[in-house]
């Protein structure tokens, strides 16, 4: 298992955003004159639910947002088609928001978009972000059939008051987030989790049982979020002595 820790990742107000589609045009520009790999991340900003410790961009999904968002993400790709062809891209990356919101026949679509308007290598890992609430057999086989090798299930916490307290609990969330990641193991993902350390209200013991319920359901990778600067572990050694002598705690 490949694990390590990222402090303060994702939770900056200073993160800087491309605004305008020009200014995303003039990166892919400076891309292909200076980069000799290209990679490529997707945001799909819609959620059902609004997380309240996430700082990243999203809106709440209403009827139609999805199917705009996509035809807006075609006529965009084909901009950037017209102008450079189909541009070699090595790794893929779907973001958000929650994108496994879209449908089965949603992400046939946009798989659909990538092919057509970039050259997307076969060499590398394509990741997509899910939510375990919203993941099932039908998507997980539209996801491998465009490409995605890889899914990021985010665990966050093993504290239901917390999920609960930060808007991220759903009904009967634990047992489908389980179920879901050891499907996609016997489909074949790679499978990767977030958990995040500092969130009000946890103990360093529920850091530690997340980690280690994070551990039991036996990801590919766990990544380790830090969102308070009081929270002390500071490198994968420490966090492995006090998850070996978490029984002390």
């Amino acid at each position: 298992m490949l694990s390590h820790i990222m402090e303060h990742c994702f939770f900056d107000d200073t993160i800087p955003y491309v605004n305008t589609f020009s200014e995303v045009i003039q990166l892919f520009a400076l891309s292909i004159q200076n980069s000799e790999r290209i990679d490529l991340y997707i945001h799909i900003p819609f959620c059902t639910q609004i997380c309240t410790y996430c700082k990243l961009k999203k809106k709440q999904l209403e009827v139609g947002d999805m199917e705009q968002y996509i035809s807006l993400l075609e006529h965009q790709a084909k901009i950037l088609f017209d102008l450079y062809g189909r541009i070699k891209v090595a790794s893929v990356w779907f973001g958000g928001g929650t994108p496994s919101l879209m449908s089965p026949s949603q992400i046939y679509t946009v798989g659909e978009i990538l092919h057509k308007y970039f050259d997307i290598s076969h060499d590398y890992q394509h990741f997509f972000e899910c939510h375990s609430t919203y993941l099932d057999t039908e998507k997980l086989l539209a996801l491998k059939n465009i490409g995605i090798n890889g899914l990021v299930i985010p665990t966050q916490t093993s504290n239901s008051v917390t999920l609960k307290k930060y808007n991220r609990f759903s009904n009967n969330y634990f047992s489908k987030l389980e179920n879901i990641v050891s499907e996609a193991k016997k489909t074949g993902f790679f499978v990767s989790t977030d958990v995040i350390f500092g969130l009000e209200g946890n103990t360093l013991k529920d850091e530690i049982h997340t980690f280690l319920y994070a551990q039991n359901l036996d990801y590919d990778e766990i990544s380790v979020y830090i969102l308070q600067k009081n929270i002390k572990i500071t490198s994968l050694e420490e966090l492995q002595f006090f998850t070996k002598n978490s029984v002390k705690l």
